[in-house]
């Protein structure tokens, strides 16, 4: 396998990886309110954004990433801790939680910085379709190769 250094195979590898997880049908990286934009999007997603600098020293890149999971709801919810809500948060919780450990144990990951913590978001008006979540942010730190 090629060396994983710069940002391009960094995501793509989250990407790959994401998508093998259960409950996740899509996956996804950009500017997060592309979404809106699609034609159609199979539900439930991971996302990838890059929502702070991108930082670097001599020897090391730090990719500061947001890692999202959507999950599509059929009506507007009265009760945001009705059943479907704490099923799509809890199923959230775990696909992210799996993702981060994936990226962890990676043999190209040198360092993954990770407060453990996964914010709830629930039904908002800045997406097209009503959707739950969850999102954390990661760091990861990764050595510097010739092939950047």
């Amino acid at each position: 396998m090629a060396a994983i250094s710069n940002y391009a195979q960094v995501t793509q590898w989250i990407l790959e990886h994401a998508i093998t997880l259960d409950n996740v049908n899509m996956s996804m990286e950009g500017d997060i309110y592309s979404i809106n934009y699609m034609e159609r999007t199979n539900y439930p997603l991971v996302f990838v954004s890059a929502t702070q600098p991108v930082t670097e020293n001599e020897n090391y890149w730090t990719y500061n990433l947001t890692l999202y999971y959507f999950d599509r709801i059929q009506e507007e919810l009265e009760d945001a801790n009705n059943a479907d809500s704490l099923l799509i948060r809890s199923n959230g919780i775990t696909v992210l939680s799996k993702l981060v450990n994936l990226i962890r144990n990676a043999d190209w990951c040198y360092d993954l910085g990770y407060d453990n913590s996964y914010t709830l978001f629930g039904q908002t008006s800045v997406f097209s379709d009503m959707c739950l979540g969850v999102y954390t942010n990661i760091s990861i730190k990764v050595p510097k190769t010739s092939i950047c």
